[in-house]
């Protein structure tokens, strides 16, 4: 499960750690969909944390065949981060 620390973490750009080094939000710009790993860089939480977050619901994901990817414009609002609707 997300907490409103990691979620505030995920919106700050912060130094390299143990889940690898963070990207920003502006790598989702303009795309769909991410993977579960590059939203674990984005909030930067372990993938094992972020892949428990999406099966209990926390994580908002897409299944489609056997891929599990997060939708960007949920990701960012969750981050509190206004959506460009002008793709």
């Amino acid at each position: 499960m997300l907490t409103q620390k990691g979620r505030e973490r995920g919106a700050v750009a912060g130094e390299e750690s143990a889940v690898g080094a963070p990207i920003g939000v502006e790598s989702l710009r303009g795309r769909a969909t991410c993977s579960i790993e590059e939203a674990s860089r984005i909030l930067q939480i372990a993938r094992s944390t972020a892949y428990a977050a999406a099966r209990d619901g926390s994580l908002p994901t897409l299944r489609l065949s056997h891929r599990l990817l997060v939708p960007t414009a949920k990701l960012l609002e969750m981050l509190g981060v206004e959506v460009d609707d002008q793709s």
